[in-house]
């Protein structure tokens, strides 16, 4: 697994194989804070991060636990058998949990664990009904949380002490999103999204109309959802803004992306192949964007908004939020032109711009 997680615009931190990494700088330099010295018999499989001192590694074999209190000192205890720890999640510095299981190649029971010492003793060992590989888990308040792997999610209302199968799961699941104890969407393989507004107890299906693997979701607000889907060799960027019902293709690359992280609304990381990282700006109602020299006003706007622009304009097209194409310009000059809108409802719009050497994907609203 890697593990990717930013806790402000600029600090983030990332475990993989054998390292767990800092960046001061959002993402563009990366410092090593911890390595294993025994190569292959350990690597890094869980990681959580409570603030920029309390700092959590969970490793492939043994139970394994390497962790620091100020930053740069690291202790080790054993919380399990020969089990891998392979989610860890902590709501503040004090009260966490983890998950020890299995990997792909070894399907093994799964055993959730709570500490309320940062880390320094763990309890509450409950074993799931059912074996499975890889899980994960994610707690929204003290008593609720939610546990998944394979095509299994259980949830709790009770702080872990005990955990009930959820209803409506129909396939495999990558990532759940939960946005508080009540919202949640989930992402699987071939397509498959789910929504809960129940606490993860049920699951409904959101036919998707697509074959592509749903490696990640976000769920951002009650309606707007980010998620990476995977193609062939081709890794896509979506946003929905009504659920999960429609999507809009924001970026596409060849590079195979598994995390994506935020931080609020204004930054986005994606972890991809080779272990590159890459960011995309979203402040300003800006979505995506490759070194576009221009800008657009006002936002919102109402029965028109403005296009300047230093370069000439190959296309313009402004997209509903479903992606259906409703306005469209080519070879628009350098300068300033105004689109109208009158023929349009209120509601979200992205703006796609295509120059000579550069396009960017704009989020805009009518009101």
């Amino acid at each position: 697994m890697v593990e990717l997680d930013f806790i402000s615009p600029t600090q983030g931190y990332v475990a993989v194989n054998y390292y767990c990494l800092k960046s001061t700088n959002g993402g563009y330099q990366w410092t090593t804070i911890s390595s294993e010295q025994f190569g292959g018999a350990y690597t890094y499989t869980a990681m959580a991060v409570a603030d920029s001192n309390h700092i959590y590694l969970g490793k492939n074999s043994g139970g394994r636990l390497r962790y620091t209190k100020n930053g740069s000192n690291w202790n080790e205890i054993q919380v399990g058998g020969n089990q891998g720890i392979r989610s860890i999640y902590f709501r503040d510095t004090l009260n966490g949990y983890l998950l020890l299981s299995g990997n792909s190649g070894s399907v093994d029971s799964v055993r959730f664990m709570k500490t309320s010492d940062g880390g320094d003793s763990w309890g509450g060992l409950i074993t799931l009904p059912e074996k499975g590989y890889d899980a994960r888990v994610v707690f929204t308040s003290s008593q609720k949380g939610i546990i998944y792997y394979q095509n299994k999610l259980f949830y709790t209302t009770d702080g872990g002490a005990s955990w009930t199968a959820a209803v409506g799961i129909t396939d495999g699941i990558y990532k759940v999103s939960m946005l508080n104890d009540s919202l949640g969407v989930l992402g699987g393989n071939s397509g498959y999204i789910a929504y809960t507004t129940n606490g993860a107890a049920q699951w409904t299906t959101i036919p998707y109309n697509s074959t592509q693997h749903v490696w990640d979701v976000k769920l951002m607000s009650p309606s707007e959802v980010y998620a990476i889907t995977m193609g062939g060799n081709t890794s896509y960027l979506r946003h929905s803004s009504d659920s999960g019902k429609s999507w809009v293709e924001l970026a596409n690359g060849s590079n195979t992306i598994r995390r994506m992280e935020f931080y609020g609304t204004a930054d986005a990381w994606f972890f991809g192949l080779n272990n590159n990282i890459y960011k995309a700006p979203l402040a300003s109602s800006v979505v995506y964007t490759a070194d576009f020299n221009g800008q657009l006003y006002p936002n919102p706007f109402l029965s028109s908004f403005f296009l300047e622009t230093d370069e000439a304009v190959q296309q313009l097209q402004l997209l509903d939020g479903q992606g259906k194409q409703v306005l469209y310009r080519n070879q628009l000059a350098a300068g300033r032109h105004e689109l109208n809108t009158d023929h349009l409802p209120k509601g979200i719009y992205f703006v796609r711009i295509q120059t000579k050497s550069s396009w960017s994907l704009q989020k805009m609203v009518k009101y």
